[in-house]
């Protein structure tokens, strides 16, 4: 990274369900004769006019105290974080090759406790409370990655040829790991939406898992997330395709105990959006040069 005095930590990485059965069904029954899911050729109740397409989306989902309230689903309802990503991405593309779009799940509210720096949020919880709250996320983090998922698969059969991108900050970034297992998990259709991302680009995650120096987030430390670096890559996208970094006394991403938690959380706010450019910035950057030609 650039002109920034923090140490960034940099993986290339995850979870999985089932899902959608359904909808696979569904989408089997508007083909004429039985074929494989992974289609050469869109049925014509899945195609979409290249009107109604852009090259490019690009799906940002939002982290903890960040999301869809007052906002139309779909939109741009993500945090400064995602924000500088989107806008570093853009300012290497043509205008319109790019639609902008957000995971469709709930806001995520924790209170942060006393003493902050300058300019932060403050709260009446104690830490341990905070710790608490964040080990109760996963069924909201799990609601926002089966909602990604199926947003990506949407996007994929109404817009077959147009590449997609995403990045996630902190909770985010979490929903992201699920949504690729999900998707890795369910068979040829999904493994088809993995092969249009080009792109997948991390901060924060509370689920991150290095091997060399030894790390895990919190999620992980606590056993929601992943054992072990390759555990946490195994999300069934190439690693050429996947950049997720952790800003080094992060404490949401690389754990150090309640001590740091209370200490180092203004680092997992303000790390990814600090120096010139910023961590998210490249996230961006990197993002448009995955995409190659595009734009």
């Amino acid at each position: 990274m650039r002109h920034i005095s923090i140490t960034l930590r940099v993986l290339f990485p995850s979870w999985g369900a089932r899902w959608q059965a359904i909808r696979i069904i569904a989408a089997l029954a508007t083909i004429a004769a039985p074929m494989s899911l992974a289609l050469v050729a869109s049925p014509p109740a899945m195609a979409a006019s290249a009107a109604t397409c852009t090259q490019v989306y690009f799906y940002g989902v939002h982290g903890l105290n960040e999301g869809s309230s007052g906002k139309a689903p779909g939109t741009a309802h993500w945090g400064m974080q995602v924000n500088a990503v989107w806008n570093a991405l853009v300012s290497n593309l043509d205008p319109g090759a790019a639609t902008a779009k957000s995971a469709d799940y709930p806001e995520s509210v924790v209170d942060f406790p006393q003493p902050w720096g300058p300019g932060l949020p403050k709260g009446p919880s104690p830490w341990s409370t905070l710790l608490y709250q964040i080990l109760s996320l996963p069924s909201a983090t799990n609601a926002g990655a089966a909602a990604l998922a199926s947003q990506m698969w949407d996007r994929y059969f109404t817009c077959p040829d147009a590449s997609l991108v995403v990045a996630g900050y902190s909770q985010g970034a979490w929903v992201i790991d699920k949504a690729l297992r999900m998707l890795s998990a369910d068979g040829p259709a999904g493994k088809a939406v993995l092969g249009n991302v080009k792109g997948v680009f991390l901060m924060g995650d509370p689920a991150w898992a290095n091997s060399t120096p030894y790390q895990q987030g919190v999620a992980s430390k606590f056993d929601e997330g992943y054992s072990n670096a390759p555990a946490y890559l195994a999300n069934g996208i190439p690693k050429s395709r996947f950049f997720s970094i952790c800003a080094g006394a992060d404490p949401i991403c690389n754990w150090s105990g309640i001590g740091g938690l209370e200490h180092n959380i203004s680092v997992h706010i303000n790390a990814y959006t600090s120096g010139n450019p910023s961590p998210a910035a490249d996230g961006g950057n990197w993002l448009a040069a995955q995409l190659g030609s595009v734009g």
